[in-house]
């Protein structure tokens, strides 16, 4: 029972972290002087996909053991090493000296 509560807090740490990016960074990305006017309409878009992007349970697990490993084979294996190479190959700043100021 211990075991479960805490899985239960840990998700929900992990939810309001991550709503919280979300509705920060959109903030910012907006421009916005404040986050407070897009947290409600942002709950109410992630609930009501969150309701409405599958039917059911079984088509849930369907798509999360059978569709969404090929979705994240880009992700995970191609975009990290394309990115070093084009960094390598831009010669991105690489730190000068010694001296921190």
């Amino acid at each position: 029972m211990l075991v479960a509560i805490v899985l239960i807090m840990m998700l929900f740490l992990k939810v309001s972290v991550l709503y919280y990016g979300t509705v920060l960074g959109i903030a910012q990305f907006l421009n916005l002087r404040s986050y407070v006017p897009l947290v409600l309409p942002i709950g109410i878009i992630s609930i009501s996909l969150a309701v409405l992007v599958y039917d059911s349970d079984m088509e849930h697990v369907y798509y999360a053991a059978n569709i969404w490993p090929i979705y994240t084979i880009p992700f995970e294996f191609l975009i990290p090493p394309l990115s070093l190479l084009i960094a390598q190959i831009r010669r991105l700043p690489k730190k000068q000296g010694g001296k921190c100021r």
